[in-house]
């Protein structure tokens, strides 16, 4: 019983001991990928556009941007003042693909700058925050 009940132990330890380690082209072509994908998450797609603030009532409520050619928008983290239904504005921002939202409204944004550019049809969207 003891006979058995250590080659059931060993066994499979003395065929883990004897794996294949990593070769070194093995370990270039891991490091060589992890650059690529560090690579490619700092060249974040920068975009320009003009849109129209609106708030969307789904999923608890949330402010989007209609662009003109009628691309939506979902910003992250707009500021107060621009959490005005209607209001025209001017956006430069970064696309931001390694993140989801509940709202799964347009595409995800984080605005780098933005500009109103005309208050007249600002209306009451029914939220006071």
């Amino acid at each position: 019983m003891k006979i058995s009940l250590i080659a059931v132990i060993a066994l499979p330890l003395l065929f883990a001991c004897q794996a294949e380690s990593n070769t070194p082209s093995q370990t270039q072509n891991a490091n060589q990928a992890s650059e690529n994908m560090n690579t490619q998450a700092s060249e974040k797609e920068t975009i320009r556009f003009t849109a129209e603030v609106v708030f969307k009532n789904l999923e608890g409520g949330f402010f989007a941007l209609i662009a003109k050619d009628g691309s939506k928008y979902q910003p992250m983290g707009l500021a107060q003042e621009f959490r005005r239904h209607g209001l025209i504005v001017e956006v430069e921002a970064e696309k931001v693909t390694d993140m989801v939202t509940y709202q799964q409204f347009g595409t995800l944004v984080r605005i780098i700058n933005i500009k109103i550019l005309d208050e007249s049809g600002v209306r009451s969207s029914g939220i006071t925050h």
